[in-house]
């Protein structure tokens, strides 16, 4: 601070006078001061954390010791004169686990193929060099003269991670990828799998293109762990993907696929991607797709399109003298088995109209008719499928062995059964005649995807689907054999209990007649379950007690035939 004095003379009215004023001027240069950019980290779980700084005589919106959630925070300070202001940041980060390390942006072209990996910096925030090991799964770890150094720069970290992608890598192959700190310590380790190559390929069978299904093939891609295919529709509408039916994964061997049920006139990208890895580690190439726009119905055509075994959708063209508003369509099924046997479609918008009927039965066979009080009238018929399987459940699971059962259908008949099972080494189906299906020489902790029909008269049912894990899947509990058993324990026990009172009643009414010597009494007790206790009884569930008595006996038993009987039905 410095102070001076500082004055003037002036006439006033002809009166000399003197002014002094005393003034104080401030020397210092007056700036704020801010600390540098905070970054600090917060545990696992918890969404905010105290941050401290050195004020420095400054004045901050927010004080040192405030609680700050994750993300980061604009801070303004002001010198204590108002004079000046800084700003600094507080960024909070989430600080993973040590030996945390995955893989980012697994990605294929042509033959090569690269991978990022990232694991977590230093917690203390300084650049350490890292020692990167990367080999193929089943072959040996390679020495130190291969490693790969990284010096991350100040640039690099993103909050509290490191990355480095490593490239020349076999595609659809699975690589042991480990990171330690250039001083020896490790950090840790992960198995990963680089994207298998695209099917370069995929096509539409020729001839095999209706209104409503088409046949696809594609490139089978030449890879030693390629497990499956997945194969999926984005379906369209106008020029936009509205939509995917996920028709799941088949099997390696597989390179056709019949597409069926579709809308008439559908439009879509049928899709195709190749698949290596089981669970948590499945990856898929990128998807090779084709567009398909199917071909649309005729005017004078009604056409079951879709049916399974209780439900048929039609389709048919629309035209202005067909329609409007007071005269609808009218369709009526024979025989008469659905919900609603007549349905009546009002003035519907586009050129195709749907309708559907639900209630029916499988296996028959229904003839579909449709009215226009506007001068259409066209027919169709279409058998339902059979009855699909119920309770598909796996009943044995072993590390390479999976035993699966199911409920045969509840309504309608069946011939056989058609089983499908992805991964695999065959494309073709899998008959049985029974209600189980044993499959061996499996792989474990693999995840197995089976597709289950019932067949009649050469016809397929809708699919029942399920997902088993070698190894892993819980088998299911044999509960019919248990209410067997539950039944049987309850039928015995009870006739048991009945038998006893009466053979203690008996010994002492014997007694007695035996002490008084009035007459001599027998008494014979048989116990006669069926001689097949395990199949005879199961048919009939009766058994039969009976207790003969002598003359003499002064007691009244209940007496059929000679005999008394005691008749169990434990249903």
């Amino acid at each position: 601070m410095a102070a001076a004095e500082w004055g003037t003379m002036c006439f006033i009215e002809g009166v000399l006078m003197s002014l002094v004023m005393l003034l104080t001027v401030n020397v210092q240069a007056s700036v704020a001061d801010c600390p540098d950019d905070i970054f600090q980290n917060t545990d696992t779980g918890k969404a905010t954390t105290v941050v401290n700084w050195q004020a420095n005589d400054t004045t901050c919106d927010l004080l040192s010791g405030s609680r700050f959630s994750i993300g980061s925070t604009n801070i303004t300070c002001t010198d204590e004169n108002g004079n000046d202001t800084c700003i600094f940041t507080v960024t909070v980060n989430v600080q993973p686990p040590a030996d945390y390390i995955f893989i980012d942006n697994p990605r294929t072209s042509s033959s090569v193929s690269c991978m990022t990996v990232v694991w977590p910096a230093s917690k203390d925030g300084e650049n350490k060099e890292y020692a990167l090991y990367y080999w193929r799964k089943g072959t040996p770890k390679p020495d130190s003269s291969e490693r790969i150094v990284v010096t991350p720069q100040q640039g690099d970290i993103t909050y509290t991670f490191n990355r480095q992608e490593i490239c020349s890598l076999f595609p659809g192959d699975l690589y042991v990828v480990e990171v330690s700190e250039e001083s020896g310590d490790a950090i840790s380790s992960v198995e990963h799998w680089t994207r298998p190559r695209t099917p370069r390929w995929i096509s539409v069978v020729s001839g095999t293109s209706s209104s409503t299904s088409v046949e696809l093939t594609w490139e089978r891609v030449s890879l030693q762990n390629l497990e499956q295919y997945r194969v999926y529709l984005n379906m369209y509408t106008g020029y936009r993907p509205t939509s995917t039916i996920d028709l799941g994964y088949v099997s390696k061997t597989t390179d056709r696929l019949v597409v069926d049920s579709l809308r008439p006139g559908a439009a879509f990208d049928a899709c195709v991607s190749a698949v290596v890895g089981s669970g948590d580690m499945r990856l898929e190439s990128r998807p090779q797709s084709r567009y398909i726009n199917l071909g649309s119905l005729r005017e004078s055509e009604l056409l079951a399109y879709n049916f399974t075994e209780s439900t048929i959708a039609v389709a048919w063209r629309t035209a202005s003298g067909t329609k409007n508003q007071n005269d609808p369509y009218m369709l009526h099924i024979d025989p008469d088995d659905a919900d609603e046997n007549y349905l009546a479609v009002f003035n519907p918008s586009g050129s195709l109209a749907f309708s559907e009927f639900v209630g029916l039965k499988p296996n028959t066979e229904y003839k579909i008719n449709l009215f226009s009080n506007l001068g259409l009238i066209l027919g169709t018929s279409q058998k339902t499928r059979p009855g699909r399987v119920a309770n598909v459940r796996p009943m044995l699971v072993t590390d390479d062995a999976i035993n699966l059962e199911w409920d045969a259908p509840t309504e309608g008949d069946v011939d056989s059964y058609e089983l499908h099972i992805s991964p695999g080494e065959n494309s073709e189906p899998i008959k049985a005649w029974g209600t189980s299906c044993y499959f061996s020489s499996l792989t474990a902790k693999t995840e197995y995807f089976f597709k289950i029909f019932s067949v009649y008269d050469g016809m397929k049912s809708v699919p029942q689907t399920i997902m088993v894990t070698g190894g892993v899947t819980k088998a299911h509990a044999s509960t019919p054999v248990n209410v067997v058993a539950t039944a049987v324990g309850t039928v015995l026990s009870f006739p048991s209990i009945v038998l006893t009172i009466g053979i203690v009643i008996l010994c002492l009414k014997y007694r007695r007649l035996k002490n008084s010597n009035d007459s001599r009494a027998t008494v014979a007790v048989s116990f006669n379950p069926k001689e097949d206790l395990t199949d005879d009884y199961q048919d009939s569930r009766h058994y039969q007690a009976r207790i003969k008595e002598t003359e003499g006996v002064d007691y009244a038993v209940p007496d059929v035939d000679g005999s008394s009987h005691m008749t169990l039905d434990p249903s």
